[in-house]
């Protein structure tokens, strides 16, 4: 919209509380708006994809600035969310006058006492817009002793200044494995100190004197606290011209505000919390958190299963996507076995997609060898999710290593497709009384696909899969039998059709099967099937002609089964 249009739209708004309006430049305005005490100056700036998106407010009334949450530091006005609303951009001029009535109700609100806490809770979005650090330090309520990896600034002009980077509490807490986080290796390291407060104190706006803050700041430090700082910064107390220090305040949700406050005078001075000078010029940095604990919540994962290990067994187009699913479902630990490497073949519906593919010759025998698909999803894992461990083995599931591989192991995911060797792990698991376990796999030609929770105490996969008295209550939806295979390159290039589609409905019902056993601690047999498009190139079950779209069946011990019997 243009900036004359706009123009036009505002002459025509007119409400009882706008006492006036002034153009500023071709997007920006500003209003009078009369509260119920207090009169508002508000400006607001229109981008250009308005009437598409709300304009942005800003608050001109200096005083309110660092008194009022929803506010930041600029006197920028957070009034909606933008997740939240479903603009009409048919109405423009409503669209403005709405937003000028909401934005006043926000200022009365937020002007009134009882609604000081919000301030105090939102105070890294009160200084919004500063520059950031990467940190993987979760602050307590403890003076503790971080390390800073800070460097230099790129400014010509400014040679001395340095940009400080990435923080932790030691060196070995900035997981290795994780994005490029070695190339943090290069740049300096220095020691600074986490000072958390009592109480909330609102930081220094741009227009403000040091001096507020830091007196504030000194007066929610506890006595004990002050001991341990004044013994910390005592060791090494230096004169500097510049010094760091992580700030952090309690808020009332039991986490914690936290902020780095750059220290900058322009001779020489000991740590301000060790004098009483305030000839300080005062800098704020924002945190992106990289700890455990917030990368968890913040992404959807659930902290309750960061001490739990899974085992996948198969890390082909199913279990390479179960894989995936668990490691950023929030699980503490991942055993990836598979004896295979990855191929071009794969690449179409494998997680891994072509990435992993090596062309390189080795330089011992000039030979070019594949890349085993565990260590390539195992180091693909690492790379995506900073806090899991991951252990890739490079061989096949049996019965004579299933009791010393699945040591330690809370659920076990089989993921090889062969329904024959599935029933071979299935007796070696409940030998071995390694009782939660899911077995899943593809129909051929996207016929459908299969997850079975079982507890194999109660009901084990040959259970399921054997019904001599009742065959047509058979979980399967494609009759066994018949030729599903297909070969593009003769008997060696053999092969199941299905997509990485099919996979990832598969891998997805997999995955919900175990997090709802890990959270709960509880593994009722189950089995989730999803049925696709009868192409009438195969003969389907009585299943697969009755089913829905999706469908979940309890499962129940089956007397005539040979394996529940040869184990009890």
């Amino acid at each position: 919209m243009t900036p004359e249009i706009i123009a036009g739209l505002i002459e025509s708004i007119t409400f009882n509380q706008l006492i006036s309006k002034q153009q500023v430049d071709e997007r920006t305005f500003d209003f009078e708006l009369q509260g119920r005490s207090i009169k508002w100056n508000v400006r607001l700036y229109f981008y250009l994809t308005f009437p598409f998106s709300l304009p942005l407010a800003q608050i001109l009334n200096e005083e309110y600035i660092g008194k009022m949450p929803h506010v930041n530091s600029k006197g920028t006005l957070c009034v909606e969310e933008g997740d939240s609303i479903l603009v009409d951009y048919h109405s423009p001029s409503e669209i403005i006058e709405t937003f000028l009535c909401q934005t006043l109700k926000t200022l009365e609100r937020s002007s009134l006492r009882v609604f000081k806490g919000e301030l105090y809770d939102e105070l890294e979005g009160f200084i919004h817009g500063a520059d950031t650090i990467n940190s993987f330090y979760r602050a307590g309520s403890s003076v503790e002793k971080l390390v800073l990896r800070i460097a230099p600034s790129s400014n010509l002009l400014a040679p001395s200044d340095i940009n400080p980077i990435a923080l932790a509490k030691s060196t070995s807490d900035i997981p290795c494995g994780f994005s490029n986080t070695q190339a943090l290796n290069k740049h300096q390291l220095v020691n600074i100190v986490h000072i958390p407060l009592s109480a909330p104190v609102v930081p220094s706006t741009t227009s403000e004197s040091a001096s507020r803050f830091i007196s504030e700041l000194k007066q929610q430090i506890s006595e004990e606290n002050s001991k341990i700082l004044i013994k910390l910064l005592g060791q090494n107390s230096k004169k500097q011209r510049q010094f760091f220090v992580l700030v952090s305040m309690p808020r009332s949700s039991r986490e914690r505000s936290e902020f780095i406050c750059q220290f900058k005078a322009k001779a020489p001075a000991l740590h301000p919390i060790l004098t009483d000078s305030t000839d300080w010029q005062l800098k704020f940095f924002l945190l992106n958190r990289h700890n455990k604990e917030y990368l968890l919540e913040r992404g959807g994962a659930n902290l309750s299963i960061n001490n739990k290990t899974v085992a996948v067994v198969g890390c082909g187009s199913v279990g390479s996507e179960i894989a995936m699913l668990i490691a950023k479902s929030g699980v503490g630990a991942i055993k990836l076995i598979d004896d295979d490497l990855l191929d071009a073949d794969n690449i179409y519906r494998h997680s891994l997609g072509g990435r992993y593919l090596n062309f390189s010759p080795s330089v011992k025998d000039r030979k070019v060898r594949k890349i085993s698909k565990v260590r390539a999803l195992a180091k693909e894992i690492r790379v995506n999710i900073p806090h899991i461990h991951v252990e890739a083995c490079q061989y096949s599931l049996s019965a004579h290593n299933v009791k010393s591989v699945m040591k330690g192991v809370d659920i076990v995911i089989v993921a090889i497709g062969n329904p024959s060797i599935s029933l071979l792990l299935n007796r070696s698991l409940k030998e071995h009384q390694f009782n939660n376990v899911i077995y899943c796999w593809n129909e051929p030609d996207g016929y459908g696909g299969h997850s079975v929770a079982l507890n194999l105490d109660q009901v084990c996969l040959e259970c399921v899969l054997y019904k001599k008295s009742s065959p047509s209550t058979s979980i399967n939806l494609v009759e066994f039998g018949q030729a599903i295979s297909k070969n593009l390159t003769g008997c060696a290039g053999v092969f199941t059709p299905f997509s990485y589609l099919d996979s990832t409905k598969t891998a997805s019902a997999a995955a919900q099967q175990a997090i709802t056993f890990l959270t709960s601690g509880k593994m009722e047999p189950k089995v989730t099937s999803w049925k696709g498009i009868d192409k009438g190139t195969l003969q389907t079950t009585n299943r697969f002609k009755s089913m829905a779209l999706m469908e979940e069946i309890s499962l129940s011990k089956n007397d005539e089964c040979i394996c529940c019997d040869s184990n009890n």
